[in-house]
């Protein structure tokens, strides 16, 4: 995904500013035998293509490659492992898991990505864009790690808005969110947003005047390459705190869960 991929990005920016040879291998950016094997779906890469100048790219496949996803899917599978622990490692001298768990955010790399939009032209067209947005992760999140709907409503209500447009991966998700605004006597007109790939909901997000965020890196990226406005969840999940940085100006941290906001 679009937001994993700027975290890696990230974390390679930092190394090859402290004098390290770095590497990027995008073979699996794009669909092939073994992303099919794994089920993923890539988002558009287009904008993760746009910063690879500044690196050397290596684009084959090989056994090197292979051996360390094996065993790191094969050591999860198996509960050997914790795929979502930074400091675990394998045999392969490669990082298991999502390394970007306590990674500060590079100041310039951050930079270089906002500038893009604006050498790029990615944009949206003036009926696209939306001042409010909310953005939901539902799809392939188990169903104990997804937020609280009352996060939704809490953050809705501190904003005291009336029209806010979703962006999400669920779109039964709008529809139950406007009957949760209903019930709680929130006077507010629920939208869906009108993207119709990861890169325009990206840059929904990314142009919003005022944004919350959820549990997913996807849209706490298009936040920190945003001027906006942003609330985000006290918790990633259940027993897990927020630890991505939060740059935006203004900010406001909301309780993710029921128990958290009590």
């Amino acid at each position: 995904g679009l937001g994993n991929n700027l975290f890696q990005l990230n974390k390679a920016y930092t190394l090859q500013h402290n004098g390290f040879d770095v590497e990027i291998n995008i073979s699996l950016l794009n669909d092939n035998i073994i992303t099919k094997f794994l089920r993923w779906t890539n988002h558009d890469s287009v904008i993760i293509k746009n910063l690879l100048p500044d690196f050397k790219v290596n684009y084959g496949i090989s056994i090197t490659n292979i051996l360390p996803l094996i065993y790191i899917f094969l050591a999860h599978r198996f509960k050997l492992s914790d795929m979502q622990n930074f400091s675990c490692t394998s045999p392969f001298k490669s990082e298991v898991g999502y390394y970007q768990k306590g990674v500060e955010i590079n100041s310039l790399f951050r930079s270089q990505v906002r500038d893009l939009f604006g050498k790029s032209k990615l944009s949206l067209s003036a009926n696209e864009g939306a001042d409010v947005v909310v953005h939901a992760r539902l799809g392939d999140f188990p169903p104990p790690d997804r937020l609280d709907m009352g996060y939704y409503i809490r953050a809705i209500r501190d904003l005291g808005e009336s029209k806010v447009t979703v962006v999400t991966d669920t779109p039964s998700f709008v529809f139950k969110l406007s009957s949760a605004c209903k019930s709680e006597g929130l006077k507010v007109e629920v939208l869906q947003s009108c993207g119709t790939s990861a890169l325009d909901d990206f840059l929904i997000l990314r142009e919003a005047t005022k944004l919350v965020i959820s549990n997913s890196t996807f849209c706490y990226w298009a936040s920190q390459l945003s001027d906006a406005e942003v609330t985000y969840p006290s918790y990633r999940k259940p027993g897990v705190k927020w630890y991505f940085p939060i740059h935006n100006n203004i900010q406001h941290c909301v309780p993710s869960f029921q128990n958290d906001a009590n």
